[in-house]
């Protein structure tokens, strides 16, 4: 079996894993006759419960504060923290001061009492405080990385040499790479790679730091990279904004860096830019709620994906990268997608409307004169009227057919700690298909585009523009301007690399990033 490892790092990052992994339980039939059409030794490896049962956890490395963790404990087979045994070491008096421990929801008592019962609890959505008020797996004590929080007053977001420093420290005392990472790796079979997601403003130098380890050992596995953006454009930052230029700042090393450290790399917008229009008709959505925006780009992300864990069809990480790579000199693509479906989508037109674009966050239908170099596509319990209007829509997108990848899959399975974000479900379920929740359908797309090239264009010419405004870099960020004169460079290049072919535009600055004020 070729395993993947999961990096999840930042509490939006364990948002959308928590849906993620939820998911993925939802594809286990636990015994039923029904037998499962994903390979689940993929994501998961089996453990042994407290009770001696066989249980399958997320092969993960899941990295938050400690107080993004909630009522969460240290993992399948570890105590609360409240269990810590440091006191029998000592005879003396003790006196302790302890936070008031969070309470566990009814959802996660329900779970962890066997008293599921599959249905969804609606009065969770008002409740939800933590990601793990609303996880439903259970994780290996070596999965939960708890890193110790940041001073209240201490502004840490964006900061790139804090992130490096915080991940040498925990490094070396918790033995990360030497034990719990490669414990991990150990174990697999065949290690196919990695598919990471982190939050670019808190995680970035963090997961920048991770991978170069990694790279160190592992030079040839692929690394499937999803960065959450920090939602700051460089064109909204006033000069003297200086948390906001160290966080544009902290995305454009980011993006370099993945650029020479990930195959491919699927940049995400924050939800703070999203616009609500023809994308989000049949949807309950509230922008935000970073259980509503976790769920929608979850949803994505996991479809977009499934080839990997499919048993028809021979996707690995590495072809699934490569593919979306081969045409252009280039490691990023976006995600864009429609959800739900079924009865929203009646022709080509409808459907560029309804495409949603995550890594602009922009409408689909708004990047007509980009060039398209290739695509992924992934549909979920599409009905035949609705594969034949997908299909006639795919023959006019002008990628040639062996740079262009289609799948139709069973509907996606909406996990009962899923949000009520739809009205109806259009979807029937199949009767192969065991599940005790509703599902919908949706599109879920990976493409490269030379659309891309207005995210490193924006970045470059903010730079361009701080270096002849001679803004303090030094004292903003701790490193000087030659620094910030190659960092601009590296993006100029990766612009130039991605704007090729008819159609892509030669100056576009940082337009493409402001079309969704």
């Amino acid at each position: 079996m070729r395993e993947i490892l999961y990096i999840q790092a930042g509490n939006l990052a364990n948002y959308i894993g928590a849906h993620f992994w939820n998911t993925q339980e939802e594809y286990f039939t636990y015994g039923q006759d029904d037998e499962p059409w994903v390979y689940h030794d993929v994501s998961f490896r089996e453990g042994i419960s407290p009770k001696g049962e066989p249980t399958y956890c997320p092969r993960l490395l899941l990295f938050d504060r400690k107080a993004n963790f909630g009522a969460l404990s240290s993992g399948l087979y570890g105590e609360d923290d409240e269990g810590s045994t440091e006191a029998s070491l000592w005879n003396g008096g003790i006196v302790e001061y302890r936070q008031t421990r969070i309470q566990k929801t009814r959802l996660q008592e329900r779970v962890d009492e066997d008293d599921y019962d599959g249905h969804p609890d609606k009065s969770q959505e008002e409740n939800v405080r933590y990601w793990s008020d609303y996880n439903r797996v259970e994780y290996l004590p070596r999965s939960i990385q708890k890193l110790p929080d940041n001073a209240e007053w201490a502004q840490k977001e964006g900061d790139w040499n804090d992130g490096k420093e915080t991940f040498s420290l925990y490094d070396q005392d918790m033995e990360l790479m030497e034990d719990s990472f490669r414990l991990f790796a150990e174990e697999c079979d065949e290690l196919q790679g990695i598919q990471l997601m982190n939050n670019t403003e808190t995680f970035g130098s963090f997961t920048d730091s991770f991978l170069l380890s990694y790279r160190d050992e592992f030079a040839k596995l692929p690394c499937l990279a999803f960065p959450l953006m920090s939602g700051v454009l460089p064109g909204r930052v006033d000069v003297d904004d200086s948390l906001g230029i160290r966080k544009v700042i902290n995305d454009a090393l980011c993006l370099r860096s993945l650029d020479e450290l990930s195959t491919l790399s699927i940049p995400i917008q924050s939800p703070k830019l999203w616009s609500l229009g023809a994308w989000s008709e049949g949807l309950s959505l509230n922008t935000r709620k970073m259980y509503h925006n976790s769920a929608i780009l979850s949803a994505h992300i996991e479809s977009a994906t499934l080839p990997l864990r499919m048993k028809e069809g021979d996707t690995d990480l590495s072809s699934f990268c490569v593919e979306l790579t081969l045409r252009a000199n280039i490691r990023f693509a976006n995600l864009g997608g429609v959800l739900p479906y079924n009865g929203l989508v009646t022709s080509s037109k409808t459907l560029d409307q309804r495409m949603f674009d995550f890594s602009t966050a922009l409408d689909y239908s708004s990047q007509s004169s980009a060039s398209l170099f290739a695509r992924r596509d992934v549909t979920r319990g599409l009905q035949l009227s609705d594969i034949a209007a997908y299909d006639k829509w795919k023959e006019g997108s002008n990628i040639p057919m062996i740079l262009y990848s289609s799948v139709h899959a069973p509907a996606y399975p909406l996990s009962p700690s899923y949000p009520s974000l739809f009205s109806s479900f259009s979807t029937p379920q199949p009767a192969h298909f065991h599940l005790q929740s509703h599902q919908t359908s949706l599109l879920s797309s990976i493409f490269a585009t030379s659309h891309t090239s207005h995210l490193f264009s924006a970045y470059a010419s903010f730079l361009d523009d701080g270096i002849k405004r001679k803004v303090d870099f030094e004292n903003i960020l701790g490193m000087d301007i030659d620094d910030m004169r190659g960092l601009a460079s590296d993006l100029w290049t990766l612009h130039d690399n991605c704007n090729v072919g008819e159609g892509a535009e030669d100056d576009i600055g940082d337009e493409g990033m402001e079309e969704d004020d």
